[in-house]
């Protein structure tokens, strides 16, 4: 049987959704599905290197066989351009 919810229950910016028998854990559940199912696709570029994910950099950085002082010192200079860190571990 379903219960309306009051207006103290209602969902509201500071409140989390309850379901209606009350459960918060599922609820809660729910919510966070959902807000994982309309998170937006990463979208990645060929030319160039998301800075933040450790495995690119790990993987760039093997491959140019650089230490990882040298690799931070040719990407802030030479942005995240895959290219441009590249032509600078060369000069290196």
């Amino acid at each position: 049987m379903e219960t309306a919810l009051t207006r103290e229950q209602q969902p509201g910016p500071d409140r989390r959704p309850i379901d209606v028998d009350g459960n918060a854990a599922t609820s809660r559940a729910i919510f966070s599905l959902r807000a994982t199912m309309n998170k937006r696709r990463q979208s990645y570029f060929r030319n160039s290197l998301d800075l933040r994910d450790k495995v690119q950099v790990k993987i760039l950085r093997k491959r140019l066989k650089v230490s990882n002082q040298q690799f931070a010192s040719i990407a802030r200079k030479s942005g995240s351009s895959i290219s441009a860190i590249t032509k600078e571990a060369k000069v290196i």
